[in-house]
């Protein structure tokens, strides 16, 4: 399975990001696809191909019903004051927003048929409420590998204010040769060089896993939540007879959404986990023990401030109703110090593994950050 990258930059203080993809119908030859539903083919695709324009309007409701889906409520991401103290137009749409609208995006034009296999995100500015987004792309590549026939697509989204974000997105598509698109497993890990100059301090940690639980079971409300955000008619994301029957078994949460449903209870979350709330400052967080996860925050000796540089993401199968999320976590390397823009640092690189209670691996992320 081939990788997802997101490139964002995240601040401890704040998320700099904006971006999404959309697509409306294709005039290309559709038809019905392997698991009965109505699909482009593989053959039917080719280079230069233009994806259908369309724009999405961001509307107050779509940031709270992102909220109620993603869990995230960072403060930049419903209080406007909040934001506009950091310097931001206000308050915007996360990440898991853009990777899920991106996904509706694909399969509106290539059809459910179709499974994200990765993505190489850039984005360039924020999506306020109030802001519509304009849409469009095409295809520039296609090819045959373990199994897949794939698709390379190049998007892009723009406001008033300009380009807001860019994507590369590789997809599996049916194939009239070939058959329906299949699940696959997750390439092994490539191997590790260690950097020669790592501090001690990062040494000491390497091999270290943190284990947590999510506070809750994925839920059938919290997948339609995804669903309704992107207003993505995706049958994957309902109980119908099309999701039993497909290659997953049952409703799945989109794929992107991977990290989302990982995330600690909504009152925990916030720049300081401790007091997370920006307009009640001596109110400690809720209910029960503060699940920090320390390999992730962890600050090296001579720094204060963390970074997330780019964030890999492989995916293998999608999360179903009752799943619960097990987030194993660890330090796998770390470079010497290094002069960045941002005064001297070092990039540390961790993996994230998200399993299910059945033991089942759903994907993995790997992450940089620069801590400084």
């Amino acid at each position: 399975m081939l990788p997802v990258v997101v490139r964002s930059c995240f601040f401890m203080d704040r998320y700099c990001l904006t971006s999404i993809v959309y697509t409306q119908e294709n005039d290309q030859d559709r038809g019905e696809g392997p698991d009965g539903m109505d699909s482009t083919y593989w053959e039917d695709l080719e280079p230069g191909d233009a994806a259908p324009e369309s724009s999405f309007p961001i509307s107050w409701r779509t940031l709270m019903i992102e909220l109620v889906a993603t869990g995230d409520f960072m403060p930049y991401h419903y209080h406007p004051t909040y934001a506009q103290s950091l310097g931001m137009r206000g308050t915007f749409v996360n990440t898991p927003f853009y990777l899920c609208l991106f996904s509706r995006n694909v399969t509106d034009w290539l059809g459910p048929d179709c499974d994200v296999r990765s993505a190489i995100l850039q984005m360039l500015n924020q999506t306020v409420p109030g802001d519509v987004l304009r849409f469009s792309g095409r295809v520039t590549e296609k090819w045959e590998a373990n199994g897949d026939c794939l698709v390379r697509l190049e998007l892009a989204l723009a406001h008033d204010l300009g380009v807001a974000a860019t994507v590369n997105f590789v997809v599996a598509v049916p194939s009239r040769a070939h058959g329906r698109v299949q699940l696959r497993e997750l390439p092994p890990m490539p191997e590790e060089i260690l950097d020669p100059a790592m501090p001690d301090a990062a040494r000491d940690l390497l091999g270290k896993k943190v284990v947590r639980q999510a506070p809750y079971p994925v839920s059938e409300a919290v997948i339609r939540h995804f669903a309704e955000m992107t207003r993505d008619e995706n049958p994957l994301y309902a109980d119908t007879d099309y999701a039993r029957a497909s290659r997953h078994g049952d409703m799945i949460a989109p794929l992107t959404g991977l990290t989302s449903l990982a995330v600690n209870a909504a009152t925990q979350i916030g720049v300081d986990t401790d007091f997370p709330d920006p307009d009640l400052p001596d109110q400690p967080a809720w209910p029960f023990a503060i699940e920090k996860n320390q390999i992730l925050n962890i600050r090296l000796p001579g720094t204060k401030d963390i970074i997330v540089q780019t964030t890999l993401q492989e995916y293998r199968i999608g999360w179903k109703r009752g799943d619960r999320v097990i987030e194993t976590a660890q330090l796998i390397n770390c470079s010497g110090q290094k002069q960045t823009r941002r005064g001297p640092g070092y990039f540390m690189k961790f993996l994230r593994e998200f399993h299910n209670d059945k033991g089942e691996l759903v994907g993995r992320a790997t992450m940089t950050t620069l801590n400084y």
